[in-house]
């Protein structure tokens, strides 16, 4: 009995676990895919988001632009040490948008599927979450 007592709480940590992680990847989404809102995102509207949050115009988003966007989000430290690959302190274009963009890109149309995002999104936070905190 004890046993499945323990099953049963842990597969009720682990569901609500992926359901907090499946509810922040669906907002990013949806906070990306804005010009057209059709369910697709395009490189165009990640460079846009980019140049947004790029809040002084050096073309690089600083660790403080970065928590300005992203104070919803409780993974945003250990999501910026992720997407900062050369570890400068800064995200460039390439590293934030353009590299993300080709790895959701599967089939190459120049779109990002939902599903694609989910997928890669989710997996980065799983990443994060067991090697980065």
């Amino acid at each position: 009995m004890r046993h499945l007592v323990l099953a049963f709480v842990v597969s009720s940590v682990l569901a609500q676990h992926h359901h907090d992680i499946a509810q922040l990847v669906d907002q990013a989404f949806l906070r990306l895919d804005v010009h057209p809102k059709d369910g697709l995102l395009e490189l165009e509207e990640l460079a846009s988001v980019f140049d947004v949050r790029d809040t002084d115009g050096d073309a690089k988003i600083s660790y403080a632009e970065f928590m300005a966007h992203a104070n919803d989000n409780p993974l945003r430290h250990e999501m910026f040490n992720h997407f900062d690959t050369n570890k400068d302190g800064f995200l460039q274009k390439h590293e934030f948008v353009y590299a993300n963009f080709l790895a959701m890109d599967h089939n190459g149309d120049n779109q990002v599927t939902r599903h694609d995002f989910d997928h890669y999104y989710t997996n980065i936070i799983q990443h994060i979450q067991h090697h980065g905190r």
